[in-house]
């Protein structure tokens, strides 16, 4: 990173908070050499949702598909490794049955 492309700190830091997602979309683009949109998953996790972006060009909710799941489970070696694919085949196997993010994460206990 050159010295005049701003790190986090220093995008987070010279912002207010409710105008970040707008900073992080200017940099981005400019970065990117093309225009881009920041999203984040609803609570229910069934869409992604805009937060900053050129609302012309970018759709406001995007239905989403994507999960992200991260399963630690406590402990180490091959018990704990087999425990945490365990739960995310319960989620994976939930989801491909078309349960919802909470049925699924339900099927993971």
């Amino acid at each position: 990173m050159t010295s005049r492309e701003p790190d986090a700190g220093a995008l987070l830091g010279a912002s207010l908070p409710h105008l970040v997602p707008e900073r992080v979309v200017e940099v981005a683009s400019a970065q990117a050499g093309c225009p881009v949109a920041a999203y984040v998953l609803d609570v229910e996790g069934s869409f992604a949702v805009r937060l900053a972006g050129d609302a012309a060009r970018f759709p406001e909710r995007i239905r989403a598909r994507l999960w992200l799941i991260v399963a630690d489970a406590t402990g180490n070696g091959n018990s704990a490794a087999a425990l945490s694919s365990l739960a995310i085949g319960a989620l994976r196997a939930a989801r491909r049955a078309g349960a919802g993010l909470q049925e699924s994460c339900a099927a993971g206990r």
